[in-house]
């Protein structure tokens, strides 16, 4: 469920983005960064926070041929530990391989959280904080990509509740 339609969609969720904590650090007060991610991961079929999560911590260097290494003094000079190249796959798909240091996994589950991957707290309260239907709709498209059927459940529930609320309808309390 993508509801990305028009531009002032796309900079509404920048902006309700930048300012969560589920971004990668790069972009958090950078609206327009996390615009032009989100842009391109529609372009190749990815959800907002798909994309997010493809492009997350890539430094963009240019890269040097051995010549301009020998020139600037560079030539022992350490790459960056994270870099992106574009694979074709069998599907005609580009998609993005990371090369990244190697480290042992997190023993914590929350640690293993990268800062791309929505909890059900943060989606919730993107959905409280919906100030009409269209961001409403957006935030229900983060809840679509929850890992947890419970957690899915939850964003629902909360969801329903807020679209009663935009709409004008009175909420049943529950007891």
């Amino acid at each position: 469920m993508n509801v990305i339609r028009t531009l002032d969609d796309c900079i509404r969720l920048a902006q309700i983005l930048a300012v969560s904590d589920f971004v990668a650090p790069e972009y958090r007060e950078k609206p327009a960064n996390v615009m032009a991610v989100i842009m391109w991961g529609a372009e190749m079929g990815l959800g907002p926070v798909q994309a997010l999560n493809a492009v997350k911590g890539i430094k963009l260097r240019r890269q040097d041929t051995e010549s301009d290494d020998r020139r600037s003094g560079a030539a022992d000079s350490p790459r960056p530990a994270t870099r992106m190249e574009a694979v074709k796959s069998k599907l005609n798909r580009i998609r993005l391989l990371q090369n990244q240091e190697k480290t042992e996994p997190p023993e914590d589950k929350s640690e293993a959280l990268t800062p791309g991957t929505p909890t059900v707290e943060e989606v919730i309260g993107i959905i409280r904080s919906a100030r009409n239907e269209r961001e409403l709709r957006m935030a229900a498209d983060l809840a679509a990509e929850l890992s947890d059927e419970t957690e899915k459940k939850i964003a629902r529930a909360v969801y329903a509740e807020r679209k009663q609320v935009l709409s004008g309808q009175p909420v049943a309390l529950a007891s």
